[in-house]
C-alpha cells in the first residue's frame, strides 16, 4: 500500500472478516509484495516459505494540499526491508523509512517497523486462496519537532484476504489502528487519529513479465481533522526473472484533502533469495498418497538364486526359434494436452517427448502462468490411468479430478518449477 497506511499505529479491534472466497485451484504469478502490515504495497495474504528471504526498496513522493494557498508540500521516502519466512505458516519483517520534507527542509529516519504475519488458512499455490492476520509496531521514531513524525509509538493489525486466479488475484483487508497524521495548521502539525480501514485491491495479468494492480482503500474516522475518506491506488509490476521484479505506482486522495497525502508516487524493487518450498511442508492429497504407497508397496524378493547345473554329457542344442515379428504399434490410446508454467519452452518439449515414447499422444503444449507444483488433471472415468501416469513421471505430482476436460482429452499436466529439475 502508499504512504498514508505506512504511517498507521495503535493496535485497536479488528473488523469481522465478511464474505466468503472461492476454493479452486489455480495459480497466477501476483505483483504484491509479501510483506505484512506496515507496507506500501498492496496487502495480500501469501506469506513466504519456510526459509524463503525477500529484500527490498521503495522510493516515493507524497504531495500535500497546504490550505487557502496555491503551494503544495511534498515528502519524499526512501523505504528499506527485509522479510523471512519461518515454519511456513509465518512471515517476519523489519522496515525502516527515511524521509524528507519540502517546506522545512528536514530529513531523518522515520521509523523502524517490525512486522509480523501469520497464515491462518488455506494455501496460495495449493488452495488458490489464504487468510492471514498479521501486524506491526514501530520503535524511535523522529521527534514531532523534525516536522517528519509526531513521535509516537506506531502499532497495527489486520485481517488479509486472498483469492489467486490464472489470470487474476483478488485482495481483501480489514483494519482498525491509531494513525499518525499531517495536518495544516496553517503550519504542519503531527497528530494521533484512530480510524478504520477497507482495502480491495484487483491484479491483472498482462504478460508474463507485466501485472497490473489497482486498489481502492476506505478510511474512517471520528477525528475532524482526519478528513481523507477515498484513496485509489494503481500500480505496475515488472518481473525480470525468478529473483528480480520492480514496482511502479501511484494513488490518488478523493477529495484531495490538507490531512493526508494528495498524490503519491513511487518505485520499489523486491530480490528473493530463494523461491524454493521445502519438501516437508508440502502437504500431499489423498491420491497422492495412493501413489507413493503404490509406488513403495512392492515387495522385495528374499529367495537367493540356485547353484549353478552340472552336467556329464554335454546336453543337445535346442532348436533356434525364430521371434515372432514385432507387432506395430496401435494408435495411442490416451491424448494429453500440456499447460508449461516453467517459463521454459525447453522443458515443455521434453516432457513431452518423454510422454511420446510412454507411448501417449501430446495434443499440445501451452504456455500459462507460472507455479511451482505439477498436477495431473483426468476424468473421473480415468482415474486408475491417472495414477500410472504418475508412476511413470519422474518426481512426485498433486492429481485433480476434474468434471470436464477439452473434447477428445483424456489428460491435462500442468508442469510447474519442480519439473525443471526433475527431466532433463
Amino acid at each position: 500500500m502508499f504512504h498514508q497506511v505506512r504511517k498507521i499505529i495503535g493496535p485497536q479491534l479488528v473488523l469481522a472478516l465478511t464474505g466468503s472466497l472461492l476454493t479452486c485451484h489455480v495459480d497466477a504469478a501476483t505483483a504484491s509484495r509479501p510483506g505484512g502490515s506496515g507496507m506500501t504495497w498492496m496487502r495480500t495474504a501469501d506469506t513466504l516459505y519456510n526459509g524463503e528471504l525477500v529484500i527490498y526498496d521503495q522510493l516515493g513522493v507524497d504531495s500535500y494540499v497546504i490550505l487557502n494557498s496555491n503551494l503544495n508540500d511534498f515528502d519524499t521516502f526512501n523505504s528499506l526491508g527485509v522479510n523471512y519466512g519461518l515454519f511456513d505458516p509465518l512471515e517476519l519483517g523489519i522496515q525502516t523509512t527515511y524521509m524528507t520534507n519540502d517546506q522545512h527542509n528536514t530529513a531523518g529516519i522515520r521509523s523502524y517497523k517490525g512486522i509480523i504475519k501469520l497464515r491462518l488458512l488455506g494455501d496460495k499455490d495449493k488452495d488458490g486462496y489464504a487468510v492471514t492476520v498479521s501486524s506491526y509496531k514501530t520503535a524511535s521514531p523522529t521527534d514531532v519537532a523534525n516536522k517528519i513524525g509526531s513521535g509516537s509509538t506506531e502499532d497495527g493489525t489486520e485481517i488479509n484476504a486472498s483469492y489467486y486466479g490464472e489470470d487474476v488475484n483478488v485482495h481483501l483487508t480489514f483494519g482498525a489502528a491509531t494513525a499518525d497524521s499531517k495536518y495544516y495548521s496553517p503550519d504542519v502539525v503531527y497528530y494521533s487519529v484512530e480510524k478504520q480501514y477497507a482495502n480491495l485491491g484487483v491484479e491483472f495479468k498482462v504478460s508474463d513479465r507485466f501485472i497490473f494492480g489497482i486498489e481502492t482503500i476506505q478510511e474512517k474516522s471520528e477525528n475532524v481533522e482526519f478528513d481523507k475518506n477515498q484513496i485509489f491506488a494503481f500500480s505496475l509490476q515488472y518481473k525480470a526473472n525468478k529473483h528480480w521484479d520492480f514496482d511502479f505506482g501511484a494513488s490518488f486522495g478523493v477529495p484531495e484533502d490538507r490531512s493526508e497525502p494528495a498524490k503519491s508516487f513511487y518505485v520499489g524493487f523486491n530480490y528473493r533469495l530463494d523461491e524454493r518450498r521445502a519438501p516437508a511442508a508440502r502437504r500431499s492429497s489423498p491420491i497422492e498418497t495412493r501413489v507413493t504407497e503404490k509406488v513403495t508397496s512392492i515387495p522385495v524378493p528374499e529367495s537367493q538364486p540356485e547353484a549353478k547345473p552340472t552336467f556329464t554329457k554335454q546336453p543337445k542344442a535346442e532348436a533356434t526359434v525364430k521371434p515372432a515379428p514385432k507387432k506395430s504399434r496401435a494408435s495411442h490410446k490416451f491424448k494429453v494436452t500440456i499447460k508449461n508454467a516453467t517459463g521454459s519452452s525447453a522443458t515443455g518439449e521434453r516432457v513431452a517427448n518423454f510422454l511420446r515414447e510412454k507411448g501417449y499422444a501430446v495434443a499440445s503444449i501451452q504456455s500459462v502462468a507460472r507455479r511451482n507444483k505439477t498436477e495431473i488433471r483426468y476424468l473421473n472415468k480415468n482415474s486408475q490411468q491417472a495414477l500410472q501416469l504418475a508412476i511413470k513421471l519422474p518426481g512426485n505430482q498433486d492429481l485433480r479430478k476434474m468434471s470436464s476436460l477439452d473434447k477428445g482429452i483424456d489428460f491435462e499436466i500442468v508442469i510447474g518449477s519442480d519439473m525443471v529439475q526433475s527431466i532433463r
